[in-house]
C-alpha cells in the first residue's frame, strides 16, 4: 500500500488527490483478500495442515513485501489515508461521538423491543419487561460512559494550534504557549471515538451478522465444532475453508491498512510477532482453539485485556519488553489449559423403498463391499450385522452419498438414481444418523436440525426464531419431554441428542432412514410412521427385538438375509463368525 501511494498513484494523479486513499483501501483489502484465498485452496484441496500454510504464508509474504520495498520505510503516507489511523484528526469530536452514542442507545432499544416482538409472534415466553429495561439502561449507560471518556481527553496543544492555522483563524490564548488547554474554547477540542475504534465496532457487527444470522456464519461453527457431520450435512466444507480464509485476508488487509495509516508509514517490521497476540488475545477472549466456539466480542475483550496488561506493565515500570512478553505468554498458556478443561408387519409384495443391487466398492486394491445386495420395504427395520471391517458402514455410506460406488445399482422406488454426495441423497429422502449422531455439538438443537437447511428471512438473514418453533413442534411429537431447546447438545444426554439428530430426518420428510444403535421406543414411531430403517447395529439382541429382517457381512461379502423371526440369536452368531446362513435355511 506504501508503494502503491507514493511510487504509482501521486506520480499519476498528483499529491494528496481524494481518490489516492479510497484506491489504496480497496487495494489492501483486495489483497488480502487474494492472499488468503489462495492459502485456503492449499489447505482445502492439496490438503496441507493449515498450521503449515499459514506459517509458511507469514514467511514467504513477508519477504516478498521486504523485496518490494528494498528492504526501506515508505513515507510518509496521503494525509487523508493518515486520518483512518485516528489521532486528533482522525475522530470524531465531541459533537460527533455525541450523536454516535444517541444512535447507539436508539439502536439498543430497537433490537430489544424487535426481539421481545419476534418472541411474541412464535409464541416464546416473554422476558420481564423490568429486567430487559435494567439492560438497555445498563448498556446506555456504558455506551454514554464510555463516550464523556473519550471526549475527556483534550487535544495537544500542536495540534490546537495546526488547526487553527489551517482555517487561517487566531489560535486562542489557551493554545499559546504557557496556555491552559483545559480552559476557554479549547476545552471543546475533545478527542471523541478514534475512527479506528468506529472502523472495529463496524466490523465486530458486521461480522456478529455474519456469523449469527446467515447460513455461512452457521456453517462455520459446524465445521469448527464436528467437521464430518457438516460434510454429512451437505455441506461443501472445501468451498467454505476458501471462503473462510479469503474472509480472513480481508480482515488481515483491514488491520494492515490501520495500521499504516497510524503510523504514516510502512515498513516490513510493522505487525511483527502481532499474529502470537492476535492467537492470544482470541483465545482469553473464549475462543476454542478446537474450534467452532468463541465470539466476535469475546475476541475484542480478550484483545483489550491483554493491550491492558502491556499498558498497565509500562506504566508501572515493570521491567521492559521481555517481561510484558512473559506475561502475555503465561495467560495465553492458561486460556488453552482452562480451554482444554473445559443412541407392525411389514408388507414386501411390491416394490421395495430402496434396493442396493450388486454394489461394490474398492478402497485401492483391497475390495470393501464385494457385489453386496440388500432392499428394504416401507415401515420396515432392515439389521445390518458383521465384525468391524466387514463392510456394512462403507455399503450404507454408499446409500447415504458419504461414498461412491465402483459397481452395482441403487434404486429408489423401483427407479435407478445416482448418489453422488449427501445432498443427492437428501433428494431421494434419505436421512442418515451415524453413531456420532453427526451433530455440532457447540450449536443448540434448532440449529442442529437445520444445519445447511436453515429457514431465511426476507433479507436472507437466519430466521431464529422460526427455525426453534419448527424445532419445538417436531419434538412434541417425538420427545413430548424434551425441553432444553437453547443449549448446545453437548449438554444433552444421548437419548436427548439421538432425538434431536431423529428430528432434522423426520421433519425434512425422509422415507429412508440409516442409523447406528438408536433408542427403542423411538424407532417403533417412526416404524408406525412408515419410514424404511437400516439399522448399523452390534448387539445381535437389540437385532433381534428391533428389527424385522438382519442381513450379515463378513469380508466385504454379503453372508444373507434372513427373517429375524424364523432364527435365534446363535443362528446370528454363527453367521457372523462362520460366514455362512444356518443349516435349516440354507437351501
Amino acid at each position: 500500500m506504501g508503494l502503491l501511494q507514493v511510487e504509482w498513484l501521486t506520480p499519476a494523479l498528483g499529491l494528496g488527490h481524494p481518490s489516492i486513499w479510497i484506491i489504496t483501501v480497496i487495494f489492501g483489502i483486495a489483497m488480502g483478500a487474494l492472499i488468503g484465498a489462495f492459502q485456503g485452496v492449499l489447505i482445502a484441496f492439496l490438503n496441507i495442515p493449515s498450521f503449515i500454510v499459514t506459517l509458511g504464508g507469514l514467511l514467504v509474504w513477508r519477504g516478498a513485501a521486504f523485496l518490494v520495498a528494498g528492504g526501506k520505510t515508505i513515507a510518509p503516507l496521503d494525509d487523508t489515508f493518515s486520518l483512518i489511523g485516528g489521532g486528533s484528526f482522525g475522530a470524531l469530536g465531541k459533537t460527533g461521538s455525541w450523536i454516535f452514542a444517541v444512535i447507539a442507545c436508539v439502536f439498543v432499544v430497537w433490537a430489544f423491543l424487535n426481539g421481545r416482538r419476534s418472541r411474541k409472534t412464535h409464541g416464546f415466553a416473554q422476558r420481564p419487561v423490568w429486567a430487559e429495561t435494567f439492560v438497555i439502561g445498563l448498556v446506555c449507560a456504558v455506551i454514554l460512559g464510555a463516550t464523556a471518556m473519550v471526549n475527556s481527553y483534550i487535544w495537544p496543544l500542536g495540534n490546537i494550534q495546526k488547526y487553527y492555522a489551517s482555517i487561517g483563524q487566531e489560535v486562542p490564548a489557551c493554545a499559546q504557549k504557557g496556555g491552559d488547554i483545559y480552559t476557554d474554547v479549547c476545552a471543546s477540542f475533545g478527542h471523541g471515538f478514534a475512527y479506528p475504534v468506529l472502523i472495529m465496532i463496524i466490523v465486530a457487527i458486521g461480522m456478529t451478522i455474519l456469523m449469527t444470522r446467515t447460513r455461512f456464519g452457521r456453517y462455520v461453527f459446524a465445521i469448527g465444532g464436528n467437521p464430518e457431520a457438516a460434510a454429512l450435512s451437505g455441506i461443501n466444507t472445501r468451498a467454505m475453508t476458501v471462503k473462510i480464509f479469503t474472509l480472513m485476508g480481508a480482515l488481515a488487509g483491514i488491520a494492515a491498512v490501520i495500521g499504516a495509516a497510524r503510523q504514516n508509514s510502512a515498513t516490513n517490521a510493522m505487525g511483527n510477532l502481532d499474529e502470537l497476540y492476535v492467537i492470544a488475545a482470541a483465545v482469553v477472549g473464549g475462543t476454542s482453539l478446537a474450534g467452532g466456539v468463541g465470539t466476535i466480542y469475546g475476541a475484542i475483550i480478550g484483545a483489550l485485556i491483554l493491550t491492558s496488561l502491556q499498558t498497565g506493565m509500562v506504566l508501572i515500570g515493570f521491567g521492559d519488553g521481555s517481561y510484558q512478553r512473559i506475561v502475555i505468554g503465561i495467560a495465553l498458556v492458561l486460556a488453552v489449559w482452562l480451554d482444554i478443561g473445559a443412541d407392525i408387519m411389514v408388507d414386501r409384495t411390491g416394490t421395495p423403498l430402496v434396493e442396493l443391487r450388486d454394489i461394490s466398492i474398492s478402497f485401492g486394491g483391497i475390495k470393501a463391499v464385494d457385489h453386496v445386495t440388500v432392499d428394504l420395504f416401507p415401515g420396515e427395520v432392515v439389521g445390518l450385522l458383521g465384525h468391524n471391517g466387514a463392510g456394512k458402514s462403507t455399503l450404507i455410506k454408499c446409500l447415504s452419498g458419504a461414498y461412491q460406488k465402483d459397481a452395482g445399482q441403487i434404486l429408489i422406488n423401483g427407479q435407478e438414481v445416482e448418489i453422488k454426495d449427501p445432498r443427492d441423497a437428501r433428494a431421494q429422502n434419505i436421512e442418515t444418523i451415524y453413531q456420532t449422531l453427526a451433530l455440532a455439538d457447540n450449536l443448540d438443537a434448532a440449529s442442529n436440525l437445520f444445519l445447511g437447511r436453515e429457514l431465511v428471512g426476507p433479507m436472507g438473514f437466519v430466521d431464529e426464531s422460526k427455525m426453534e418453533a419448527e424445532t419445538r413442534k417436531i419434538m412434541g411429537r417425538l420427545n413430548p419431554n424434551f425441553r432444553k431447546f437453547n443449549v448446545p447438545v453437548n449438554m444433552l444426554s444421548g437419548g436427548q441428542r439421538q432425538s434431536v439428530a431423529i428430528a432434522r430426518a423426520v421433519y425434512f420428510n425422509a422415507k429412508i432412514l440409516i442409523m447406528d444403535e438408536p433408542v427403542a421406543e423411538l424407532i417403533q414411531e417412526l416404524k408406525a410412521q412408515g419410514l424404511g430403517i437400516f439399522l448399523i447395529e452390534h448387539d445381535i439382541h437389540n437385532v433381534m427385538k428391533l428389527c424385522d429382517r438382519a442381513s450379515v457381512m463378513k469380508n466385504g461379502q454379503l453372508v444373507g438375509t434372513v427373517n429375524v423371526d424364523e432364527v435365534t440369536d446363535d443362528d446370528i452368531l454363527g453367521m457372523i463368525i462362520l460366514g455362512k446362513k444356518p443349516q435349516h435355511l440354507a437351501a
